[in-house]
């Protein structure tokens, strides 16, 4: 996997629930301004009901955009519902053999876990095409493509002050969206190693099941085997009680010895940090602040790769 350089095209999937045209043009149009170019791969596909297309279009949208030698990097246009779906109809051999970045969030969750477990691969929770041609702020656009290009090996972030513990950890990054990843408890996808530092975050679930979903990962010996837990910034669902994550999280957190940290502008809300998954990341977590750094991420990267439009 190496660097994104100006002049590379991202392929542009939709893994999961169709969306307005307007995202895709808006999505290339901010791109080509930045130096870039969009594939956009089943463009005119037929949606099955919520999704883009039906599960079988849908994976061959995705091994078409892996295996195309005019892009470099694979951005899912939205989230939503369905990638788990193509889960056992990927070849993840090919994928991994394309060795190419890929970025998105929420349920591309079950492409992040099975990346890194099936295919071996690196791939980045950030934005998707909608936040970018919507409503994702100008710091989570440039974090995107600093992230990509090797600009930066790094990132500070702010935390909710008064919560979450202090620490430093290192180990491998993983995770994404709560529901999304503990749906795939049970399957060969889900795969935390021990030393992990573990990312959640989800947006609009009631304070139940977002306990649920933490005393799962609990009861199934997750956590205990994290080096440390962050937190994306969370809403919870009006409920009865008015009742904050942390709240519902930190009982869940007894077995984690390392840093944790809560509030992180990562996840479903306006800002959303690229952060790389399935790399080893240094963190360092103090009062209201969460440090990561990827000295790995761009090891051995050939250095002279041509552009993709070249």
């Amino acid at each position: 996997m190496t660097p994104l350089r100006p002049g590379d095209s991202f392929g542009l999937v939709a893994p999961s629930f169709a969306a307005d045209p307007s995202i895709w043009t808006g999505c290339r149009a901010l791109l080509q301004a930045r130096g870039f170019d969009v594939i956009f791969f089943g463009q005119e596909a037929t949606p099955d009901g919520r999704q883009a297309a039906s599960d079988g279009a849908r994976a061959a949208h995705l091994h078409a955009a892996f295996a195309d030698p005019r892009v470099a990097a694979v951005l899912s246009l939205r989230g939503g519902c369905g990638a788990s779906r193509l889960l056992d109809r990927l070849d993840f051999k090919a994928i991994g053999a394309a060795d190419k970045p890929f970025i998105g969030y929420s349920d591309a969750t079950a492409l992040h876990m099975a990346l890194r477990s099936q295919a071996e691969l690196v791939s980045f929770h950030g934005p998707m095409a909608g936040d970018l041609a919507d409503y994702a702020d100008s710091d989570s656009r440039d974090a995107l493509l600093d992230t990509l290009t090797g600009a930066h090996s790094g990132v500070s972030l702010t935390a909710l002050p008064n919560h979450g513990k202090p620490g430093r950890a290192e180990g491998l990054l993983v995770g994404g969206n709560l529901s999304v990843l503990t749906s795939l408890i049970g399957t060969p996808e889900f795969d935390i190693p021990n030393g992990a530092i573990l990312l959640l975050e989800d947006v609009g679930e009631p304070d139940y099941r977002l306990d649920r979903a933490l005393v799962q990962l609990a009861r199934s010996g997750v956590l205990e085997r994290c080096a440390a837990v962050l937190f994306g910034e969370t809403t919870v669902a009006p409920g009865p009680v008015d009742i904050a994550l942390p709240e519902i999280a930190t009982p869940h957190l007894a077995a984690i010895s390392g840093p944790v940290a809560f509030g992180l502008p990562v996840g479903h809300l306006r800002r959303n940090i690229t952060l790389p998954l399935g790399t080893r990341v240094v963190l360092e977590v103090a009062e209201g602040t969460a440090r990561l750094d990827w000295p790995d991420l761009w090891t051995g990267a050939a250095a002279g790769r041509r552009f993709a439009a070249e």
